[in-house]
């Protein structure tokens, strides 16, 4: 289990311009065991920092929040797959917004770039298939 400081949070929030962060998966629905990890994803509104030092930095002072974890995973909502945006979406619990809506607002965006990306799933996984069955069937003895 873990803890938040809430007004450490903040100010992080603040000094990284995150308006939005997220626990998801396991810790979020309630299903993680001892020694499971939290998953925490952020999104960063104004990214004028392209220093990967700076990304560091931010995710160290993330792991110091979520302190009582055994193990952080940070995930950047930034240019992430549709399928982990759909992940956060439908498992995650807003921990910082800087705005009220703006998880409920992330949801439907992460919703409408799911359900726009799943014909491409589809046909990734239709050749991904086929491209197993040739190799199987071709395959020598």
């Amino acid at each position: 289990m873990y803890e938040i400081d809430r007004e450490k949070l903040e100010r992080i929030s603040h000094r990284y311009s995150l308006d939005l962060v997220v626990v998801f998966g396991s810790q979020a629905t309630g299903r993680a065991g001892p020694g499971s990890d939290v998953d925490v994803a952020v999104r960063v509104v104004h990214r004028d920092w392209d220093n990967p030092e700076v990304e560091l930095d931010l995710i160290g002072e993330l792991v110091d929040i979520f302190g009582g974890a055994s193990d952080v995973d940070v995930a950047f909502l930034n240019g992430a797959s549709p399928l982990l945006l759909f992940e956060v979406a439908r498992t995650g619990r807003p921990v910082y917004q800087r705005e009220p809506m703006a998880f409920f607002a992330f949801q439907s965006y992460a919703a409408r770039r799911y359900y726009d990306h799943q014909k491409f799933l589809v046909w990734q996984s239709s050749y991904l298939e086929r491209q197993v069955q040739e190799w199987t069937h071709n395959r020598p003895t």
